[in-house]
């Protein structure tokens, strides 16, 4: 059962999309960013894979520029739009999570059993939890510095909470 109301032009009713694509970002009715982290992270493997040559053990490039591979050309893939749909919950993102530390892997040759958060601290690279901390903190430090009254009165007078499900 839908709760929307149908729309109705010259007539004819309008179809509701179950989601639409606005600068980038697939938001979808319940604004759960699913859909747009599922093809997020696809895209992340493709690039991977359009670089596994560079990052793979048998490349003769040093960590450090593998590295710098990943942070210039995977990460920014997913960090895009990260201010909006960081508020999707951890099941969602936990797929670009899982993309990070397989590409973490790839980069420095470890074994399996590594822990992600290991590998994290030797290459000195944040999580996706942090990274979406890290921008959204920016990025409300922004607008309270922001010049323009409408732009600070984004921001929400008291901290949102998430109830925390049992």
């Amino acid at each position: 059962i839908s709760t929307t109301p149908a729309i109705q032009l010259e007539g004819m009713t309008l179809q509701q999309p179950k989601q639409a694509k606005y600068l980038g970002i697939t938001l979808d009715k319940r604004l759960t960013f699913g859909p747009h982290l599922k093809a997020t992270a696809k895209k992340c493997g493709h690039r991977m894979q359009q670089l596994r040559w560079l990052t793979s053990r048998k490349s003769t490039m040093s960590l450090r520029a593998k590295r710098a591979v990943y942070v210039h050309c995977i990460a920014p893939i997913w960090l895009y739009g990260v201010q909006v749909w960081g508020i999707a919950s951890k099941s969602n993102y936990r797929r670009i999570q899982v993309l990070q530390n397989r590409a973490l892997r790839q980069i420095t040759n470890c074994p399996w059993y590594v822990r992600g958060s290991t590998l994290h601290r030797d290459l000195n690279m944040h999580t996706v939890e942090e990274q979406i901390g890290r921008h959204t903190s920016r990025y409300s430090d922004r607008l309270q510095r922001h010049q323009s009254s409408l732009a600070r009165g984004l921001l929400p007078a008291r901290p949102l909470r998430r109830l925390k499900r049992l």
